[in-house]
């Protein structure tokens, strides 16, 4: 696995991974959500979606946090690619 980069806003193109990802037998105790879910939480101002990428913009992973209230930050997400999974290709 290439080292990481960067952190930055997931969007829309990235639910591609972030679904292949959820569904890796390797994340069997991660809940999934469909593509429609997370879109709609994309939207939504309190979820804040995060894509972790190596220097050549590959993504390596993503991270979920949401604001349930003012005083409350929620870690909802976190998975990290394996350097043998297929997600690599993504």
């Amino acid at each position: 696995m290439a080292p990481y980069y960067r952190i930055r806003p997931a969007n829309e193109e990235d639910i591609f991974f972030i679904r292949a990802l959820e569904l890796d037998p390797a994340n069997q105790y991660v809940h999934s959500w469909d593509e429609d879910t997370h879109r709609e939480k994309m939207a939504h101002p309190s979820f804040h979606y995060f894509v972790a990428e190596d220097v050549e913009e590959k993504p390596l992973g993503y991270a979920i946090l949401t604001y349930n209230n003012p005083e409350r930050l929620e870690w909802r997400r976190i998975i990290v690619a394996r350097a043998f999974s297929s997600c690599e290709t993504y």
